[in-house]
């Protein structure tokens, strides 16, 4: 099944992180014609999704008013995808981090996944 557009309405975003300040991010945004560089992975659970990556890009979308989210938008994630690797892996992808940051993301992705995982998964290697 293609995807589709989604409704703003049923897509539940946690509202306990911080956005910040998501001016430049909307101007970005506005600047591609309202389009997305990056889409946000969403998980289907029941008849509505949640957000697993691309929290400020969701709440950019909501402030400047949109009601859908375009089928180019955004990526089903499936079952096997662990929503707390995802956000480890944004992280460390999103920023430098310094050598201690990247060690404490990684120490908490071992309690979940291999060694060999994680370093294919961030594309280092293990030597």
């Amino acid at each position: 099944m293609a995807n589709q557009e989604i409704k703003m309405s049923d897509i539940f975003c946690s509202a306990d992180r911080e956005q910040g300040d998501l001016q430049s991010l909307i101007q970005s945004i506005e600047a591609t014609n309202g389009t997305l560089l990056q889409p946000i992975l969403l998980r289907k659970i029941k008849s509505s999704y949640v957000v697993y990556d691309g929290r400020r890009r969701f709440a950019a979308l909501k402030a400047m008013g949109r009601e859908t989210l375009k089928a180019n938008e955004y990526i089903l994630a499936g079952d096997e995808v662990n929503p707390k690797t995802v956000s480890y892996i944004a992280n460390t992808e999103r920023k430098m981090l310094t050598p201690l940051e990247e060690a404490n993301q990684i120490c908490a992705m071992l309690k979940q996944m291999t060694a060999e995982e994680i370093a294919e998964k961030l594309g280092k290697t293990l030597n």
